[in-house]
């Protein structure tokens, strides 16, 4: 899975996000986290498959920021969107 990480966010540059880009995913969340960042902006724009996993790994990071994991309106495909909305997560 291809993303570019800078200071404050994560873009997922990739159309598809499966069980080993959530690890991928999981493993650039976590440096944040340990580098004391108390918050996070995910784009998932070009996503338009996301798996469970993924987003399991991006509700559990939720959790673990102070300020909260951003994802931005806008940010997210209208295919991920949906696919939140299907486990009853809004992105609003």
């Amino acid at each position: 899975m291809e993303m570019s990480v800078n200071k404050m966010s994560i873009t997922v540059k990739s159309d598809k996000v499966d069980i080993y880009g959530a690890l991928e995913l999981h493993k650039a969340i976590k440096k944040f986290f340990d580098d004391g960042k108390d918050s996070l902006t995910i784009s998932l724009s070009k996503v338009k498959t996301i798996s469970t996993p993924a987003i399991q790994v991006i509700l559990s990071a939720q959790k673990s920021f102070k300020k909260g994991l951003n994802i931005k309106k806008g940010t997210v495909s209208k295919e991920v969107k949906s696919d939140f909305e299907t486990l009853g997560v809004s992105l609003n």
